[in-house]
């Protein structure tokens, strides 16, 4: 539930920030994720994009996505959602 609201097809990310929490507050939190209802915590922020940059403060970003290593040595990210770029098949149902 880290994305309650969010939808595919509206063309945006949802995107779910946390603010540095110490090891107890986090453990406050996890309730909170399993239901959806993070947002109302003020160390929770949600935001939509359709373009995400992110920089490591120091050293390396390694990335992984769906369980396979992209990158282990960059130290910046920049993910963009392309409404439309693939055309997907599927069975029609019925």
């Amino acid at each position: 539930m880290m994305a309650p609201t969010s939808t595919n097809d509206d063309g945006l990310f949802d995107i779910c920030m946390v603010k540095e929490a110490g090891k107890l507050r986090i453990f406050g939190l996890v309730p909170h994720f399993l239901k959806g209802t993070q947002a109302s915590q003020p160390e929770v922020t949600m935001i939509q994009a359709k373009l995400i940059q992110v920089n490591a403060r120091e050293g390396s970003l390694p990335v992984h996505a769906d369980g396979e290593t992209i990158c282990e040595a960059g130290d910046s990210l920049t993910i963009e959602l392309l409404p439309d770029a693939i055309d997907i098949l599927h069975p029609v149902l019925g």
